[in-house]
């Protein structure tokens, strides 16, 4: 490799220090790709999220809705791994400027434990987010024990989700990959995960009862120093059982229907 003029001596500095923690990191055979960021760390990120709804209730034709947006995410550090959990804040930002902010839990393990919502406007004002979107380090969150390239593991956490409650996220990771992207050293990680859904949304015309599963595969690529995020990707798609139950009093019957979403969805670390 030429030293010359073709590129900044920094940026040749920066790139051979990265080559070099890799060479580090897997000087034993192997890596650890938990996250373990420092308290107060931030991370901006553009999220891209496109969704296909199609919705089917009683008699009724289906009705197919195509959606997609672009939001800017904001991961703030409140507590660090020392203290037991690593705390998260997310905050999600349409091109409008509307503002909701999730806390992500993980454990000692850096294996999800909860997302939840903290303020904000409903889910349906962004769009479909699962975790993938919401936190995407957490959507195949490799074990803490040292890995090698093509290694596998289950994935199999207990949750809280927002307006649902507890579920259970099981599936299967592996690590791809390491390489040098942007100067630093990564891991590629590879997942298929499937989360149940059981969910009751009260409205003023009534409840909706949304129950099923929802399956995902995603690619993400973490930093070996800290294993935050630098880009991911992930495809989506579920399967619901849908009933609108009428207001309390009312003698309405219950609208059965049925729903199939299918999202795909980007994430890019910007800053």
């Amino acid at each position: 490799m030429s030293l010359g003029g073709t590129r900044p001596l920094p940026r040749v500095l920066s790139l051979l220090a990265a080559v070099a923690a890799l060479t580090v990191a897997c000087g034993g055979g192997g890596v650890r790709i938990a996250f373990r960021p420092q308290p107060g760390t931030r991370y901006e990120y553009v999220v891209t999220v496109h969704s296909t709804v199609k919705t089917q209730l009683g008699d009724q034709p289906a009705q197919n809705d195509d959606e997609e947006t672009v939001l800017r995410a904001t991961h703030t550090v409140l507590r660090s791994q020392r203290a037991g959990l690593v705390r998260v804040r997310v905050q999600l930002r349409t091109p409008g400027g509307t503002t909701r902010t999730f806390v992500v839990d993980l454990d000692r393990a850096a294996q999800l434990d909860a997302i939840e919502t903290i303020e904000g406007l409903p889910a349906q004002v962004f769009g479909n987010l699962g975790v993938s979107e919401i936190f995407p380090a957490a959507a195949g969150a490799p074990p803490t024990r040292v890995l090698h390239a093509g290694d596998t593991w289950r994935i199999d956490d207990h949750l809280r989700l927002p307006d649902q409650g507890p579920a259970r996220f099981v599936g299967a990771g592996r690590l791809v990959e390491l390489a040098v992207v942007r100067g630093r050293a990564v891991a590629r990680v590879r997942s298929a995960t499937r989360l149940p859904v059981a969910r009751r949304t009260e409205l003023r015309q009534g409840q909706v009862v949304l129950r099923g599963s929802q399956a995902t595969e995603s690619t993400t690529t973490q930093d070996v120093s800290d294993g935050a995020v630098e880009d991911a990707s992930s495809l989506s798609h579920g399967v619901f059982d849908v009933s609108l139950l009428p207001p309390p009093g009312s003698k309405a019957p219950p609208v059965d229907g049925r729903m199939v979403l299918d999202v795909r969805s980007t994430v890019r670390r910007v800053g």
